[in-house]
């Protein structure tokens, strides 16, 4: 174990010490200063160096251990694991017939799923609430109503982990779906929603689907999705939208929240 915090915790700052003392230590595993399966610091040492209480340290070790970059072995110590591995996001679906096999066949844990699986993670979607509420100017814009109008939400988290590794799951997304409450009724509302997914249900009442509009935006992330995605200091999040269509009618928006350290995009293009 190299004694790596060579920098004194800012007092004066309005950042508490123990995310000071994580942005140190993350900094050096980032850049392979401190290589995955060295030692860091103990709680004690930390004490030592940097004149924190031991909680404060804890709380900082927790910080990387969260993140997963760094894992607790019992009676050994915290060890760093490097940057955390990434989730590749491979062409996407092009076609309405793809959107359909792709979420139908996948419904109970996303479409992702598999693609997770075969790369090495372990994939976990957790149904956080099914709700009715009021929409903010971004999701409004998207179905086509007003600001503030009531529709049905279907907000879901997922995790990841490295398949067979120490490491505890990490949230890796946000996933969250906008239906207006004229086309949320019968299934759309259970937990799950039956064979072929949200969108047979949404067609099953005549809304047969046209076309899909999909937006990227990178951007940095709001307290609240630091908290949910355990987001070291400076992790931007990928926000994915993407708008069905019957006609030029929306009947659902989908938005997710990538965390921007876990995820990458891939694109084949072809020449013809």
């Amino acid at each position: 174990m190299v004694m790596v915090i060579d920098t004194p915790i800012d007092r004066s700052s309005d950042r508490p010490a123990y995310k000071q003392i994580a942005d140190r230590l993350r900094e050096l595993i980032d850049s392979g200063r401190v290589r995955p399966g060295d030692r860091l610091p103990s709680e004690s040492e930390l004490m030592s160096e940097t004149g924190v209480s031991r909680a404060t340290a804890r709380r900082g070790l927790g910080l990387l251990i969260n993140e997963g970059r760094a894992v607790a072995r019992t009676g050994e110590g915290v060890f760093a694991t490097g940057q955390p591995k990434r989730l590749v996001n491979r062409d996407p679906a092009r076609t309405l017939t793809d959107f359909r096999e792709m979420v139908g066949a996948h419904q109970l844990q996303g479409p992702n799923a598999p693609a997770a699986r075969n790369q090495g993670f372990d994939y976990d979607v957790t149904l956080r609430t099914l709700e009715e509420a009021p929409v903010g100017p971004d999701i409004a814009k998207h179905l086509g109503v007003d600001e503030g109008t009531i529709v049905f939400v279907r907000r879901r988290l997922v995790r990841l982990r490295p398949t067979g590794s120490e490491l505890a799951f990490r949230p890796a997304k946000l996933a969250d779906s906008y239906i207006p409450l004229e086309i949320a009724r019968g299934r759309i509302r259970d937990e799950r929603t039956g064979p072929g997914g949200l969108y047979a249900r949404i067609e099953e009442q005549g809304h047969a689907l046209t076309h899909f509009r999909e937006e990227l935006v990178f951007r940095m992330p709001g307290p609240r999705e630091s908290h949910l995605l355990r987001l070291g200091q400076g992790v931007p999040v990928i926000q994915h939208t993407r708008i069905a269509f019957s006609g030029e009618r929306p009947v659902e928006c989908f938005r997710a929240v990538l965390a921007g350290d876990l995820h990458e995009f891939e694109y084949r293009i072809d020449a013809e």
